[in-house]
């Protein structure tokens, strides 16, 4: 990040105009490094109307959806994804 601003949209998302956003679903594990700022992250989409849904996965790592063929969660949260774009793209 250098010297540049934390509390920028282009630095942080947590900081960005969120009304008018896509629908919104994130994964996250509840050892994440980002689960803090996931929590803050939705709560503020909610908030600016955006249909956007948290899912927190018990002892997953960060980026595990990644590691398909490996973690058995990596497969139900790539699964749960593809649902959530099916059902808004038939919307």
């Amino acid at each position: 990040m250098g010297s540049a601003d934390a509390k920028h949209p282009l630095t942080s998302p947590l900081h960005s105009h969120l009304a008018g956003m896509p629908p919104v679903r994130i994964h996250v594990g509840d050892d994440e490094v980002l689960l803090d700022d996931s929590i803050r992250y939705i709560g503020r989409a909610v908030a600016a109307g955006v249909d956007a849904r948290l899912d927190v996965w018990l002892g997953m790592p960060h980026g595990f959806p990644g590691s398909i063929g490996r973690l058995k969660a990596a497969a139900q949260a790539l699964d749960a994804v593809g649902a959530f774009l099916t059902d808004r793209l038939r919307a």
